[in-house]
């Protein structure tokens, strides 16, 4: 009976010695500072922004220099260079916290520091780059789609001078069979 009494008090002192252990152990798994990961994100994400947002600004400039652009078109092309400078300034965000100012705007304007307002930032900013890009591509898509029509039906239509080369001729055209 006695070593039952004995095996007894050395699992009692083997588990107390694991639990002396785990307890040691569990601070130095705490969460790491991801803080220079989410700034490498930052800094990727800008980078890939500034290359899409010139991309998409060049592009913006040829559909000015080539379509006109009044009435429904106008307002498309005014509609993308604003969404434009609007991405352009959470560009310059997310370059600031990719330079190092380690800075993020939490929604009531204060400066945070920490991991999670940094990982906040690049998260939305990723989302409205993202759905910002997509509505500038659609605009531009629809100023050069309606610059096409208008061109095709332009080409489509004789020109004046053509109708009225003919002098004493019926500037009317004339009906099948006749």
């Amino acid at each position: 009976m006695t070593s039952r009494i004995c095996d007894h008090r050395l699992v009692t002192a083997i588990r107390i010695t694991l639990l002396a252990a785990l307890v040691a152990f569990v601070p130095a798994c705490e969460k790491t500072d991801d803080t220079q990961v989410l700034i490498e994100e930052a800094h990727d994400l800008s980078h890939h922004s500034k290359v899409e947002l010139d991309h998409l600004e060049h592009r913006a400039k040829e559909i000015d220099r080539a379509y006109p652009h009044d009435g429904a078109s106008g307002r498309l092309l005014g509609q993308a260079r604003e969404k434009l400078s609007q991405l352009r300034a959470i560009e310059t965000a997310l370059d600031h916290v990719a330079a190092g100012g380690h800075e993020a705007q939490k929604p009531d304007g204060q400066a945070a520091t920490d991991a999670s307002a940094i990982a906040a930032l690049v998260d939305d900013a990723r989302g409205k780059l993202d759905e910002g890009m997509v509505e500038i591509s659609g605009d531009l898509d629809s100023v050069e789609a309606a610059g096409d029509a208008a061109r095709r039906d332009s080409l489509s239509q004789p020109a004046p001078s053509a109708i009225s080369a003919t002098p004493g001729a019926d500037p009317t055209p004339a009906a099948p069979g006749e």
